[in-house]
């Protein structure tokens, strides 16, 4: 028999958690628990939880002392005792049969389920977000498919998206992948669990269905600086290569590299529009060992256009041509209205 916990990491999202919450309670097939973790939130949250919580009996209600989002959502694992996880995080929310769309597609050797998600700026602009590049259909994690799926190569959407959320995922797979992530990671936390768990799984299905709405964030990248990004880029990196398993997947240190240039182009981009991308500190990224690899190894051939110019230009460690291209990267969708 199939059951189902939803996950829910909260802090400091009071202004969209009772949409979330209301979303996750008003589902035609409910969820069978739902684990509430309130991570030391400090505007009100706290407030918020505890009466959802009194009034429904689905909810299991556990607020901890702050310790960062994966300490969060671990520490939801750690309660469920259903045979599946869907994560939700609280700043999102979901159509009212989302659970029911993901049930339906679980037949019985499907490991995971993931759909695509619908970007929801305000109540007036939406807009459908295709995270996973796979079309629709059922697939088999063979040596083909690992080959491929933590990346296509450079392409910007994945096969299968990285993240916990849009999904339903078996609940033995998560543990057994939980326990190798480090809860110092907050920058591309999720890829920590989900590479592993993506290569686990024996089969999985893709949705052409838009019912996880996810808010987007008006931080923008422009105004929102990563604090030690480059140090946390280099640990998920670590805690990544040292899954256990993942060396044996076929192509996998082509999809490694893969990854690694691409959070560097972001690095470079978060630098940069925060006025912080020193020459100093460009060299010693680009003259990094594990970069200087990754970047000799690779041809380039898929990336999109902004990333695979950053990344020539690390490999040429051309620091002015780097800095003159993040330029008129950022006029450009700066008069396109992009944050």
């Amino acid at each position: 028999m199939t059951t189902v916990t939803a996950i829910i990491p909260v802090y400091n999202v009071k202004k969209y958690l009772a949409r979330c919450l209301d979303s996750v309670l008003s589902q035609t097939i409910p969820f069978d628990r739902i684990v509430l973790v309130d991570d030391g939130s400090t505007d009100g949250c706290k407030e918020i939880c505890d009466a959802y919580a009194e009034k429904n009996n689905q909810i299991q209600l556990i607020h901890k002392i702050n310790g960062g989002l994966v300490s969060a959502w671990m520490e939801g694992v750690n309660q469920v005792r259903t045979s599946h996880i869907c994560f939700i995080d609280s700043d999102d929310f979901i159509a009212p049969d989302y659970l029911e769309c993901l049930l339906h597609a679980l037949e019985e050797d499907i490991d995971l389920v993931s759909m695509q998600c619908m970007q929801y700026f305000d109540r007036e602009r939406q807009r459908e977000f295709k995270i996973n590049a796979l079309p629709a259909g059922v697939y088999a994690i063979d040596d083909t498919m690992k080959s491929i799926l933590l990346c296509d190569h450079g392409a910007f959407f994945r096969p299968v998206a990285i993240c916990r959320w849009g999904k339903i995922i078996r609940t033995d797979l998560v543990r057994d992948y939980a326990k190798y992530c480090t809860q110092k990671i907050s920058y591309a936390e999720d890829q920590q669990l989900l590479v592993g768990v993506l290569y686990a799984c024996k089969k999985i299905k893709i949705l052409e269905v838009y019912k996880y709405y996810y808010q987007f964030n008006d931080t923008s990248i422009l105004n929102s600086y990563k604090k030690d990004m480059w140090n946390q880029i280099l640990q998920l990196m670590d805690t990544i290569r040292n899954i256990p398993d993942i060396m044996m997947v076929p192509n996998f240190e082509r999809q490694f590299h893969t990854q690694f240039l691409l959070h560097v182009a972001e690095l470079f981009r978060n630098e940069f529009y925060n006025h912080s991308l020193s020459k100093q500190m460009y060299m010693e990224i680009v003259n990094h060992p594990l970069l200087r690899n990754a970047l000799e190894a690779y041809d380039f051939g898929k990336m999109r256009f902004a990333d695979r110019k950053i990344s020539q230009y690390a490999q040429k460690r051309s620091y002015l041509k780097t800095m003159m291209f993040l330029s008129l990267f950022k006029t450009y969708y700066m008069m396109k209205g992009v944050k």
